[in-house]
Formats: structure tokens, sequence, C-alpha cells
């Protein structure tokens, strides 16, 4: 829109309050832009209210006009290279949009994983309260043009007051908004309680005794620090952006000019709270091109000579921890830390090593698979009762594995188990839809199946013959959760440099290794390469077997029998960790794998 006016006339009946303002549905507040982010649609309200109650009338007249778009358009800045729309979801409940014109990221939190438990203490006495959202509505606050557009949520809550003496049920209304800042400035996003009261029968005692808006306001908060993640859970977890920058200076300019708020969801998304992240116009799209045009040119092919050597004295001196009471002895890749073995998240690790050609990451990966067909983190932990058994990040090993050894049998096994194991979930097209899970334990919901999960579940059952063995309603995975590839360049992109830029390269790595070709992934690649040029696995990924790759190789993988600190996949790491220098060794064995096989 070119520009809003509203013109108001006022009666001269009596009333109270009469107003006037234009209402836009999907709309962020930008500071330093003079129009709204293309709304979808709007709405002009009209409110009058009488003084003196029903007898007396109010009235308000508004008029306003709004010009329609200019039929010319100037183009002041060149078109992007390659202007994707990339389209996808972080997971069940993250959809997002990206555009060149004006980049927008919203995170979708249905108000279902907000229902929990609160505890209080008042006068040596415990109560335990239990609510859900019964009902939600928006209203909009906006007492004059110059004030930040704000949303307020006013929820009304089924709270269980439980206590040693007495049980209560109440029902209790909060309010709660979102104002829009600046992504950087470590404020409390989305965390505004405006008021808490209940309709027990000595009103608003429980909660204002107990304090239960300042228990909502952490526990609602907690809950989206738990469930957002990427650039959003940073805001929400109150990182510290500086630490994000080190090693990715321009990012930091790129961040510096975001802004987040709050609304209700819209339609395709579950009802619920969905947090936005909003640039000024071509901010992504200009920060995008800068960075691949910083990505090193291909040099020569790879000497690989020297490499096999280097190789068989890796693997002679990288630990392997003794699986305890197996009789024939079996050690399995592992870390030493603080000298003790350390087999946390080996399963990710060793399907890599697994598809990059090693037989000992092919075992450690078969032999964390339990007897009911789910997956552990390590062969030393299969079969036990744990509540962090597995998680999404964990799932690309054993993706990794099956994309390696086609075993069908390890992979129907698994299928079974989760096809038996849902719980249903909020959904706004079909009220609730079945989320699989992958864990025995997971009160976290860190093993939900969401879109990546199933993208590779899909694909490997095509590959197997298996297609009927999938759930029904998780076949159009991109229906239901989005297009995990469409994600990819994002979040190589804007994701923090370290373990979550990572995961992004083993999907890259994973869909190379089976022939997949996008020019997403390529994109992705070149992103990840641009950031971190100095990482021998992300220039592998986008340059593949080049002199560049061995020399990093060569320079970061050092046999050193006398260390004692065995811990770090470096290549999942930030270059600023030198996390080369405590290397678990089979990091190593991993590249080389891929320059020689």
């Amino acid at each position: 829109m070119v520009d809003s006016q509203i013109q108001v006339d006022k009666s001269n009946e009596e009333g109270i309050e009469r107003a006037c303002y234009i209402l836009f549905n999907n709309y962020l507040y930008f500071p330093g832009r003079k129009n709204p982010s293309f709304p979808r649609q709007f709405c002009i309200v009209a409110k009058a209210e009488s003084q003196f109650g029903l007898d007396r009338k109010a009235a308000v007249r508004c008029k306003v006009t709004i010009p329609r778009f200019e039929p010319k358009i100037v183009q002041k800045d060149p078109p992007s290279a390659e202007p994707f729309d990339y389209s996808g979801k972080f997971n069940g409940v993250f959809p997002f949009s990206f555009v060149d014109n004006f980049p927008e990221l919203t995170i979708a939190l249905p108000f279902g994983i907000l229902e929990s438990e609160l505890n209080a203490q008042k006068d040596g006495v415990w109560l335990i309260y239990s609510w859900k959202v019964s009902d939600a509505h928006v209203s909009v606050h906006q007492s004059n043009t110059s004030e930040k557009f704000k949303e307020r949520f006013d929820l009304s809550l089924k709270v269980s007051l439980k206590s040693i003496a007495e049980n209560v049920d109440c029902t209790v209304k909060v309010g709660f908004s979102f104002p829009a800042s600046p992504v950087t400035a470590g404020t409390k996003v989305g965390i505004w309680i405006q008021g808490a009261d209940s309709s027990c029968d000595a009103s608003g005692f429980f909660s204002h005794a107990f304090g239960l808006d300042a228990l909502m306001a952490g526990t609602i908060r907690s809950t989206l620090a738990s469930q957002a993640v990427g650039l959003v859970g940073a805001v929400i977890n109150e990182e510290d952006f500086n630490d994000w920058v080190v090693d990715d200076p321009a990012l930091k300019t790129l961040l510096e000019q975001a802004w987040i708020g709050g609304t209700d969801c819209e339609a395709p998304f579950p009802p619920g709270i969905c947090l936005k992240v909003s640039w000024p116009q071509r901010s992504l799209g200009d920060h995008r091109n800068a960075v691949r045009a910083s990505v090193p040119p291909a040099t020569t092919p790879a000497d690989i000579s020297g490499l096999a050597e280097l190789r068989e004295e890796l693997r002679k001196i990288s630990p392997r921890m003794p699986l305890p009471n197996d009789p024939n002895g079996y050690a399995f890749p592992a870390k030493i830390h603080g000298g003790q073995y350390d087999d946390g998240d080996m399963t990710i690790f060793g399907g890599l090593l697994c598809l990059s050609g090693e037989p000992e990451g092919c075992e450690l990966v078969r032999r964390s698979q339990g007897l009911n067909g789910e997956f552990w983190r390590s062969p030393a932990r299969a079969n036990s009762d744990t509540d962090d058994q597995f998680s999404g990040d964990q799932f690309k090993g054993i993706a990794a594995f099956w994309a390696k050894t086609g075993d069908i049998q390890s992979f129907t096994s698994y299928l079974n188990r989760i096809s038996k194991k849902w719980t249903p979930y909020p959904s706004k097209a079909t009220n609730l839809v079945r989320m699989y899970n992958g864990c025995t334990m997971d009160p976290g919901g860190k093993c939900n199946l969401i879109d990546e999960e199933w993208r590779w579940l899909n694909i490997f059952a095509d590959r197997f013959g298996v297609n009927s063995q999938i759930p029904a309603d998780a076949r159009d995975y991109i229906a239901k959760f989005g297009d995990p590839v469409g994600m990819l360049p994002w979040k190589a992109m804007i994701n923090k440099l370290g373990y979550r830029v990572h995961l992004v390269a083993i999907e890259i790595y994973i869909a190379k290794k089976l022939g997949i070709t996008d020019p997403r992934i390529d994109a992705a690649a070149e992103i990840l390469v641009g950031r971190q040029p100095e990482n021998p696995f992300y220039v592998f990924l986008a340059r593949g077997k080049d002199a560049r790759v061995v020399d990093l190789v060569k320079r970061k993988c050092i046999v050193d029998s006398a260390k004692t600190e065995w811990y770090q996949w470096s290549w999942e790491r930030a270059e600023s960790d030198q996390a080369w220098k405590d290397s678990m060794g089979w990091d190593c064995i991993f590249m080389i794998n891929n320059l020689l096989n």
C-alpha cells in the first residue's frame, strides 16, 4: 500500500469512546517503514461506547481513504541471482517463508504445547496448577497512530488447583501481548503478561494470592524457549549474539536489521502463537548473494597421496569404547573426554562414518537399534530406560546408515514401531493430527518425527519397495509439514555456525551420496562454504575432491598419540573453536574416506 489516511467524523451523541482504525491481518509493525508489511487483508473498525449504559446512544462515523498501488514500478536494485522462493518448516510447528522483497520468518507454536503444570507454595502448602487452553481470541489495542502495533491474546484457561488441603477448579483468564522489538535487543520477547484473574468462589483470590500471572508468564516463556529453534529460539533464549557473529561478522549486520514481534496464527497454521521476524526489503537476498560471492573457487584435482597412510595411523589411535558385558569384546568408535569414554551422539557420527565407507560406523548404528525397533544414541545405551534416548539430530545418522547399507529389516522394524506410537497434535485443518514418535520415553518431544525425517523415510521406503508401510497420513509430508529441501538454503545462511549449520551439511551430504539433485541443495552447499571456507567438509560438499579439501584435512588432522582429549567432531564446530586440536580422530577418518572412496 502506498499510503493510508484515516479521517474520523464524530457525532454529537454522548460517548466515552469513539475510535476508528484499520486492523491488518498478517501484519508486523516495522520501525522506519511508512507502510505495513504486505497485509493479506484489512478491516475498518469503528467503535463507540455510550457513557451511561444501554439507554443512551453513542456513534462515530469513519471515513477511510486508501490510495491504490502505483501502476509504475521503478526498480532501484538489481535482481538477486537465482531468487529462490524457499518454503518449508523448522519442524511440525514451525512454518516459514522466504522471499527477496520482504522476507519474513514465522514460528508457529500451537496453544496445545503451552498446556502445563505450575507449582506454587503459599504458607507452607504446595499447590499444583494444571491448565489447558479452552478458548483464545485476539483483540487489538492501539490507542493512537504513533503507538507500535500490538496484539493481545485473551485466553480462557481451565485450571485445576490441587493442594494437600483442597481441590478447586477455576477458570482463569489471562492476557498477554507480543510487542515488536529488535532481534538483537536481548528482550524477553513474547512474555508480557498483562493480567490474570480467576472465577473461583473467592474471585481472584487464587490468581493473586499465588501469583498465577507470574507463574504463567514463566511457564509460557519456558515453553516458547524450549520449542523455538534457530534464530527465533536464540532471541527467546536471550543468547548472546556477539557469540553468534565471532566467525561471521556479516551476519551481525543482517541480524541488527531484523525485528521480532507476535501475532495470532492464521490458517493453515495450528491455532496458537506466531512469532514473526522481519527484515527490510531485499536485506536477506543481498546478504545471501554476498555470501555466495565469497565462496573460494575450485582449484585443482586433489592429490590423495599419503592419505591412506594417514588414515591407518588414525585408525590405530582413535578411541573405541568397549561394549559392557559383550562376550566378544566388541568396542565401537567413541570419544575420550576428561579421561572417560564418551558415547554421546555417536549414532549420528557412526552413520556418517558408515556412509563414507567405514564399516565400524555401520556396525555402531546397527547395534544402536533396540529390540523394539527404536534407536538409541550408542550401542552402550540400546534398550535402556532414559528420557534422553534419541533426537531428530541423531536420526540423520540412521538415515546415512540406510543410505549406505540398504538394511530393509532395520528400516521396516523402525517403521513398524513408530507407526504404532503416536499422539494427537493440534492442527488448524483437521483439529488433530497424528505426531509419530521414535522414543520409548520422550517428555520433551525430541523424538517427534517431522518434515526432514519423513522425507527420508518416504525416500527409503520408495527405494526399498515398502511404501505401503509408511502411515497414510505421513506420505504427503510436504502438505503436512512443509518442504524441508526448501528450508536448507535458509538454515545454511541464518543458523549459528557450529552444530546447527553442520546438521544442514549432513542433509546435503546424504542427498549427494544418493544422487539426489536440486538447485536448492547446491545453493545451500555454496552458502555453507561461503560462511566457513576453512571447513574441509563444507568445501567438499561444494567443490568435491578439490585440492583445497586435501590441504585442509592434512593441516587439521594430526597424528598425536600423546594427546589426552579425543572428543570433537571438528567439522561441526565454528572455526574459532579450533576443535581439530581435540579431534576424536574419527572425523578425520570420515573426511579421508570421502576423498579416497
